[in-house]
């Protein structure tokens, strides 16, 4: 068993202490090496939560296809991964950090679509085949407007 003391902020703006446990088996390691790579587990498990918003939804029960589908999404992922660090970089001395209101994700699916529907001639509307309907002008609102039968 590992306990590790954080500080995270509080509602007041004040940073308070949180103490975590972490329950671990047959492992020798120092309580903050446990929070360290549970850290890391945690953005492996965001990554796959991201990974659903981006899926191309199949219905699909051939196994290949799926795994075809995943595999085209990861380097999406990946991709968006890329420009997030190449656009919204916060300059400035110390550690790496991102803006995250700069270059969110669900703006780089709406991008991507539109870059597909551009690219493939996607359909946006749907023209009508027949002419609109003439006014009528009997004074009796739609009453004799359809006296002759439609022309086919």
């Amino acid at each position: 068993m590992a306990v590790v003391a954080t500080l995270v902020p509080g509602k007041n703006g004040k940073r308070r202490r949180k103490w975590l446990l972490f329950v671990t088996l047959d492992i020798d390691w120092k309580p903050k090496t446990v929070y360290r790579r549970y850290r890391r587990r945690f953005g492996i498990e965001t990554s796959y939560r991201m990974l659903r918003q981006m899926r191309i939804k199949t219905t699909s029960r051939n196994a290949a296809s799926r795994f075809f589908l995943l595999g085209f999404a990861l380097p999406l992922l990946n991709l968006w991964a890329f420009l997030c660090w190449y656009v919204a970089r916060v300059p400035g001395r110390g550690p790496h950090r991102i803006d995250p209101r700069k270059f969110k994700f669900h703006l780089f699916i709406s991008m991507l679509r539109r870059i597909i529907e551009q690219r493939y001639d996607a359909i946006v509307t749907i023209p009508l085949a027949d002419p609109p309907l003439k006014s009528c002008s009997t004074g009796f609102g739609f009453i004799g407007c359809f006296n002759s039968p439609p022309q086919l």
